[in-house]
């Protein structure tokens, strides 16, 4: 998949996509279970003209420029969306730079001065819920609207619902924050993961008997609710995930800093100092507590371990991984127009 970046050194106007494209529209934060079934009704219609399939996604929440409500923090950073994307097999991927002057564009500039003149649009699939232009005032009937009148097609997706439940970024980022992480992995059709470089700690979890990895994270990537989680992790360099125990918190019984992620990798015992990795949330164990001594710490982190152990027992398919939703992968032709 070919990444544009539109924030990188590419002046208004000119054109930045070479042939024509059929795009799926979107934030896709999370790229969850609904997305998916957005790219590949972009990717159907792409083959029915003839044309390649795109998405276009941007670089920041809408809510971070336009001030309206708190900003969203991110359930994927920038790099993890694309990589998301690609698997479902695009062949361009458009950031664009969500930024004041975005921000202000009616829904027709948007459409004529970006996706018509810069993207070579023939073809847009967006979900029903979709708002585009200053205020979010355009919707997906517009945008049909305005490819009847300007000549390009327009597929509108309907929401995807597991138990009648609509599957939303909204939805999976107040599970999250709820501590729910096996309620996320449900409809994102995977576990809910963060990305950070390993830094150095207080090593005080070796000396306790279970050494731990520091994360440094993305300040606006969403973390889980305080307390403890069985996770799967990746460490940079490896093909396949370990399992592990993850603290997210502020370690009441030794700290009273900020909050901070750390990871017990079981059975591991290599160099892992300023390498990125990837933990993916399981499932919850119990909330983060203070503990009246660093002995009472130490049994605690023991029976999480136990926990962990006899659930990992339960769960073991190979790669760490919670049980997935199944969704049928292949879109609805009957949403392209």
């Amino acid at each position: 998949m070919e990444v544009i970046d539109l924030g990188i050194s590419r002046q208004d106007g000119d054109a930045v996509v070479a042939g024509s494209h059929v795009y799926a529209i979107g934030m896709f934060d999370g790229v969850h279970l609904g997305h998916r079934q957005v790219v590949l009704a972009a990717r159907a219609l792409a083959q029915d003209l003839g044309v390649r399939a795109g998405v276009i996604t941007f670089d920041r929440h809408p809510s971070a420029v336009t001030g309206t409500g708190s900003p969203a923090r991110f359930l994927m950073t920038t790099k993890q969306r694309l990589e998301s994307l690609a698997e479902l097999g695009p062949d361009t991927a458009v950031v664009l730079p969500f930024d004041e002057k975005l921000a202000a564009m009616s829904p027709q500039a948007f459409v004529r001065e970006v996706l018509l003149k810069r993207l070579s649009l023939v073809g847009a699939v967006v979900g029903e819920n979709h708002s585009f232009g200053r205020g979010a005032s355009g919707r997906a009937h517009d945008l049909a609207r305005m490819g009847a009148d300007l000549g390009f097609r327009v597929a509108v997706v309907p929401s995807v619902k597991i138990d009648g439940v609509v599957v939303s970024s909204t939805l999976i980022r107040s599970l999250i924050a709820a501590g729910d992480v096996a309620g996320a992995s449900r409809y994102l059709g995977r576990p809910f993961a963060v990305d950070g470089i390993v830094i150095e700690g207080r090593h005080l979890g070796k000396e306790l008997g279970f050494p731990t990895m520091n994360l440094g994270l993305n300040s606006e990537q969403a973390l889980p609710a305080a307390g403890v989680y069985i996770v799967s992790v990746l460490i940079d360099g490896d093909t396949v995930s370990r399992w592990g125990i993850c603290n997210v918190g502020s370690k009441p019984t030794v700290s009273s800093g900020g909050v901070s992620v750390e990871v017990h990798v079981l059975d591991f015992n290599g160099e892992s100092y300023g390498k990125s990795i990837r933990v993916g949330f399981l499932d919850y164990i119990r909330e983060e507590r203070r503990f009246a001594s660093l002995q009472q710490l130490r049994e605690a982190i023991a029976s999480d371990e136990r926990y962990a152990r006899r659930w990992m027992a339960a769960h073991a398919d190979g790669e760490p991984r919670p049980d997935r939703h199944e969704l049928d992968l292949q879109p609805n032709r009957s949403v392209i127009q």
